[in-house]
């Protein structure tokens, strides 16, 4: 029997929107295409050269941008906040793999047309295999909560996983036992 086990980064998003206030002006449906747009899946593109080389995997909500790599993940805030999350003693270079291709496609047209990216797929979800000996970290979520599944093969070690957070000011756990 495979188990998941599911962790949700929430607060992060809602804090940076919340610290922001209510901007002048914006109206009830302003607010409501907010709302909207919260709950909208994350779409996570493969690295083509749009991102610095070391991101295999990004996504980007109005709050942050989640980058990819082989070290871990980032979360970076606007006003250069960043919180990274590490995973000690796991495997030194985890393949990752899309999960769940979107029909979406990106597009970068900045520059010379040498620096384009065009037709750039989309992902619901990204998988790091073996980050830990039959264990996958699996990453997706909406604009407003990320998330992440540890899912372990039967034998496997649930003690062996370890999470690190840095940059992080401060850190807790809420009354419903989530990290913000």
């Amino acid at each position: 029997m495979i188990r998941t086990y599911r962790f949700a980064l929430i607060g992060c998003a809602a804090s940076a929107l919340l610290a922001a206030g209510d901007p002048v002006g914006q109206d009830a449906s302003t607010k409501q295409a907010a709302a909207v747009a919260a709950q909208l899946p994350l779409r996570f593109e493969r690295n083509q050269g749009q991102f610095d080389p070391a991101v295999r995997y990004a996504a980007r909500t109005s709050a942050y941008t989640l980058a990819l790599t082989a070290q871990g993940a980032s979360l970076l805030f606007p006003g250069s906040a960043r919180v990274s999350l590490s995973l000690p003693g796991s495997a030194a270079s985890p393949a990752l793999e899309p999960m769940d291709p979107l029909t979406v496609r990106t597009d970068y047209l900045i520059g010379a047309r040498r620096n384009w990216h065009t037709g750039v797929a989309n992902y619901a979800r990204v998988r790091y295999r073996f980050v830990y000996p039959g264990v996958d970290m699996v990453f997706y979520g909406k604009q407003s909560r990320l998330e992440y599944d540890f899912v372990l093969q039967p034998g496997a070690d649930p003690d062996a996983i370890r999470l690190q957070f840095g940059g992080a000011g401060a850190l807790v756990i809420t009354a419903d036992g989530d990290l913000a």
